[in-house]
């Protein structure tokens, strides 16, 4: 499970990488939200267990918080599927939105399933960071530039006509 939600975000790293090469600082700090948000996850997923395993976390709780972290690696899952699909910034802006809005209806639906306020708390941080990573990528694919198409130039290097995808590919 903890690999499948770290793949699920790297995926997104890599999509953005690869399509928006001219707002790498955009680029870095969205790597570096969902590279925080993996780590909360693996961390909160490693406190929890050994709290469990201590007797601290009832097997309620436990319970409940393992099936949290299984939806979670899931919107990974899914989220890297969709992403490999897209064909244009749309699509990944509709896929990470998707995410988003799936990692916001776990918070509200699954976290009142558990009752320690400890293991709340500390699962609300990792899943709050998650969003805000999700966020980030959102942001970024928001303000990619729209490419514009080639505009062919006279001799006085004025603008005389967009070209067409068969004059391009005839010149």
């Amino acid at each position: 499970m903890k690999r499948a939600t770290a793949l699920g975000f790297l995926a997104v790293l890599v999509l953005l990488t690869v399509a928006c090469p001219n707002n790498q600082n955009l680029v870095r700090q969205t790597a570096i939200a969902s590279r925080d948000a993996s780590i909360a996850i693996l961390q909160f997923q490693n406190w929890e267990i050994s709290a469990h395993n201590a007797g601290q976390v009832p097997d309620t709780d436990h319970q409940a918080v393992q099936t949290v972290l299984l939806k979670v690696a899931t919107v990974g899952k899914i989220l890297d599927a969709r992403l490999r699909a897209v064909n244009t910034n749309a699509d990944a802006l509709t896929a990470v939105d998707g995410a988003l809005s799936d990692i916001t209806g776990i918070i509200s639906t699954d976290l009142v399933k558990i009752t320690s306020p400890q293991v709340k708390s500390g699962i609300l941080v990792a899943l709050t960071a998650t969003q805000a990573a999700l966020q980030s990528i959102h942001t970024m694919l928001s303000t990619v530039p729209k490419p514009t198409a080639p505009v062919a130039k006279t001799d006085f290097g004025h603008d005389t006509k967009h070209l067409t995808p068969g004059e391009l590919a005839a010149n």
